[in-house]
């Protein structure tokens, strides 16, 4: 109600859809979320019913009684669901819809928008609304009805700094400059910087390809890149990222840092005015790596949830994450310094991630186990950390440096349980 509301006293109504959901059960719940402002409606855990869930609250572990949230071939076995249960509740649903329009005299769901005058209190807590001064003024105060709308799709375009960025690097290459540093500040307004880059480069490949070159040569090759930010990424900071671009973010950022990069190096550390220790602080939002396919991301700090899902190939050094790290991860190496929340390598079916050994209760046993490190383990994870430090700073991975002969006890090498012991550490 609040957010239509302010849509229609700031005019902008007519070029948003406003959907809601959360506990719509019935016709009756969705005819009142239509008169409070919504015109479209979302449902989750009534179609989870309809399939045959039991809320037994597990998602996460893999135990799902009834098949749905699992990839366990025991647990799968035991679905019932199909298509046509929920094809039927919605059918249900819908069919309540109608009775509640038809007994207010209204045609359609889009003529009940924001027509708050027909909203009553129920007779049934009128007393008690009255005796506590309840006061549903703004509730029932009429508003602008919307009625077919007509929406306006809104195209944001490329971003300033999507663009500078762009410009900026294509104009030296195509001026034949062997080395290209450039230095921005950014904010959180400043979305998905370098995905716009990232792909006029990869757009430049494609080209040698269409022309008949076999081997394309990609832009950066030979070429020495480094580009600076200072401040607060938005979201998606390094998305796309493309092999050469050499990326520092001094600052923090929001989610979805270098989500699907296929190369390049990426390294995210504090301010200098910063106060707090960063090994305890997050200075990376969710879903970070998300989906990657090659190179290097470098975090001093913390990093949210869902960090490195679906990686297949990217390498990572962070001093700690939240849920689910390395979900469905299926290549790449993966060193956690700190903190692990719970769900760690769910689903995942190659690559390696190491953890220290007192994490090993947030791992899920599903999936991993712990394989002792090795001579071959020791040299890559010293080259790791050295590069953490050497590109973010990092006083953790600097304090496991100086004493590495007594701290590589403290940590394990989780593999899938599928991956024999003597597999190479890259699989």
């Amino acid at each position: 109600m609040e957010v239509h509301r302010a849509l229609v006293e700031n005019n902008l109504r007519s070029s948003i859809e406003v959907r809601t959901d959360g506990g719509l059960l019935t016709g009756k719940d969705v005819v009142l979320a239509a008169i409070l402002g919504a015109e479209g409606f979302d449902f989750g855990k009534l179609l989870l019913v309809a399939q045959g869930c039991v809320m037994a609250r597990v998602c996460e572990k893999n135990t799902c009684p009834t098949g749905i949230a699992t990839h366990d071939a025991k647990f799968k076995k035991k679905y019932r669901g199909s298509p046509e249960d929920i094809k039927t509740m919605l059918t249900v649903i819908a069919d309540d819809v109608r009775t509640h329009l038809a007994a207010i005299g209204v045609h359609s769901l889009g003529d009940l928008v924001g027509k708050t005058t027909l909203l009553r209190v129920a007779s049934a807590h009128a007393a008690f609304v009255a005796e506590r001064r309840i006061d549903l003024s703004f509730f029932m105060h009429p508003v602008p009805a919307v009625n077919s709308p007509g929406y306006r799709l809104v195209h944001e375009g490329v971003g300033r700094l999507n663009q500078q960025a762009m410009t900026d690097v294509c104009s030296r290459l195509d001026a034949g400059e062997k080395t290209i540093e450039l230095t921005y500040p950014i904010t959180t307004a400043d979305r998905g910087v370098l995905a716009t880059l990232s792909g006029a480069l990869a757009g430049r490949v494609a080209d040698e390809r269409r022309r008949g070159v076999h081997a394309p040569v990609h832009p950066l090759d030979g070429i020495r890149t480094r580009i600076d930010f200072r401040g607060c990424a938005g979201q998606g900071f390094a998305a796309f990222l493309e092999p050469g671009l050499h990326v520092v973010l001094t600052g923090e950022a929001n989610d979805g840092v270098a989500k699907s990069m296929s190369g390049g190096v990426v390294a995210i550390r504090p301010s200098p005015e910063a106060v707090y220790p960063p090994e305890s602080n997050a200075i990376i939002g969710n879903g970070a790596l998300y989906g990657a396919t090659g190179g290097e991301l470098y975090v001093s700090g913390l990093a949210g949830d869902r960090f490195g899902v679906r990686n297949s190939g990217a390498v990572a050094v962070v001093d700690g994450v939240g849920l689910h790290a390395c979900e469905y991860m299926t290549r790449g190496y993966v060193v956690i310094t700190g903190a692990v929340s719970y769900n760690a390598g769910a689903g995942m079916t190659g690559g390696t991630l190491v953890l220290r050994e007192a994490n090993t209760r947030f791992v899920n046993h599903h999936y991993l186990r712990p394989v002792g490190l090795e001579p071959a383990d020791d040299d890559e994870i010293v080259r790791l950390l050295t590069r953490h430090v050497e590109l973010t700073g990092s006083a953790s991975s600097q304090a496991l440096l100086a004493n590495w002969a007594d701290e590589r006890a403290k940590f394990l090498r989780f593999v899938p349980v599928t991956t024999p012991a003597a597999h190479s550490m890259r699989s």
